[in-house]
């Protein structure tokens, strides 16, 4: 499905600056956990919020909860997937049907550390005029031993501090790790759809499933000017291992969509980061890994979206500052794809 690329352009145009935030929920059969999370965030002191909740085609009981939802809280707008789209892009809709000044991002399931998350976020990225702030979490195992947690704090190793409170540091651009999470992060509306504006419509349709939150902390930050981290612990996160709004890879071909969602990744980071050889080394590092380690995840049983690998592939083959090895070892790889390739449509024509 094609980015409705007019809505974006019309909130970029049209901005709607009411309510201040916009929590923006993916949901995926989640009806033991959602009420508990809506809870923690309608107990917020910050009350001048939206809840968006874009279920992904959940099968089990949500409805009945989604409908009292309804009934019961005006703050609430509910969107519903006509099939599973998984949560990268679920939560994409999500962004797109907001209406808040400010977006956060929440997984089904989780909760917030305490009453004042949103109110202490919101004053610190109003107080110093930030794109976005960023709290630490803990992660738990289950709801019944909330002390059996950890605390993350992602950041990039050679952060520059711009200047520093006693509970706040800002940061410059492109300091917050790609692979840190995305729901302990506050972000203006408008980076996160000049964000997307930067991304091409054949990487953004191929990201549904794996990584999102890398991809939303890398939307957040190639958009960005200025983040901040605040130092409080504000997100609970439930690690049960189902995710927030797409089932698990376990065929094949959902196997090598996940390799190839990966693949997709490195060409976004080869094209915004490809001058630091150290991305260069770990890209072809990381395809070798993916041809010739994983015997369930290689390369070769990739099924579909070749357009994505040739193009990565094509670009490091043309890249004079790579070794003449990592060359020839890309060029391999290209002919071995686009054999694959032939051979799939053949198959394909064949079956007619």
């Amino acid at each position: 499905m094609a980015l409705n690329e007019k809505l974006i352009n019309d909130k970029i145009i049209n901005y709607n600056q009411n309510p201040d935030i916009s929590v923006v929920l993916p949901s995926f059969n989640k009806e033991n956990m959602l009420l508990k999370s809506i809870r923690s965030i309608q107990n917020q002191k910050f009350k001048n919020i939206e809840i968006i909740i874009v279920n992904d085609c959940s099968n089990d009981n949500s409805f009945k909860i989604f409908n009292y939802l309804l009934e019961t809280e005006p703050r609430i707008r509910i969107f519903h997937h006509i099939t599973n789209m998984g949560v990268f892009r679920t939560r994409l809709d999500g962004i797109l049907y907001s209406r808040g000044k400010y977006i956060i991002l929440f997984d089904t399931g989780d909760l917030y550390e305490d009453n004042y998350v949103l109110q202490d976020a919101y004053n610190i990225i109003e107080k110093y005029n930030l794109d976005s702030c960023k709290f630490l979490f803990r992660v738990i195992r289950s709801f019944n031993n909330l002390n059996n947690s950890r605390v993350f704090f992602h950041v990039g190793n050679n952060a520059k501090i711009v200047y520093e409170t006693s509970n706040i540091k800002a940061l410059n651009n492109k300091v917050f790790s790609n692979w840190g999470n995305i729901w302990n992060r506050l972000v203006r509306a408008n980076i996160y759809i000049k964000g997307l504006l930067l991304y091409s419509e054949l990487v953004l349709n191929l990201y549904k499933n794996v990584w999102d939150d890398a991809w939303y902390n890398s939307i957040v930050n190639k958009a960005s000017n200025s983040y901040a981290i605040f130092d409080r612990v504000g997100y609970v996160y439930l690690q049960d291992g189902r995710g927030a709004g797409s089932p698990r890879a376990r065929t094949i071909d959902q196997k090598s969509n996940v390799v190839m969602e990966y693949v997709g990744f490195l060409y976004f980071h080869y094209n915004f980061y490809g001058k630091d050889q150290k991305v260069k080394d770990y890209i072809i590092n990381k395809l070798k890994d993916y041809n010739e380690t994983h015997f369930d995840l290689r390369l070769q049983n990739f099924r579909s979206h070749y357009e994505v690998l040739n193009n990565l592939l094509e670009a490091l083959i043309n890249d004079s500052e790579l070794s003449l090895e990592n060359r020839t070892y890309c060029q391999k790889l290209l002919d071995e794809s686009i054999f694959r390739e032939k051979e799939v449509n053949r198959s394909k024509y064949a079956s007619l």
